[in-house]
């Protein structure tokens, strides 16, 4: 599950409809309209925006460091992670 996937999953546990976009700014305007709380991934969706577009479309994708890469998931981890404690998927919900 990538932040894109993980802002969606978040939008339809919250049953709203979820927007055809990549934009990752724009998932977290709409997620943070149901939780404010979102608005603290504004940054990071911005600077994660790149990579959920780009993948996608392989002519426009440029090569990165090492570095830049190991960022950019730690960054998406966190979303991530954020995201699975407000929709709390966690194993002991059976």
């Amino acid at each position: 599950m990538d932040e894109e996937k993980a802002l969606k999953a978040f939008l339809v546990f919250a049953d709203i409809h979820v927007e055809k976009t990549h934009y990752l700014p724009r998932l977290v305007e709409i997620c943070a309209a149901v939780d404010k709380t979102f608005y603290e991934l504004t940054q990071v969706a911005r600077e994660l925006t790149d990579y959920a577009v780009e993948v996608r479309y392989i002519d426009d994708w440029r090569e990165i460091s090492l570095e830049e890469a190991v960022e950019a998931v730690n960054k998406a981890e966190k979303a991530m992670a954020f995201v699975r404690e407000k929709i709390d998927v966690g194993e002991d919900n059976d």
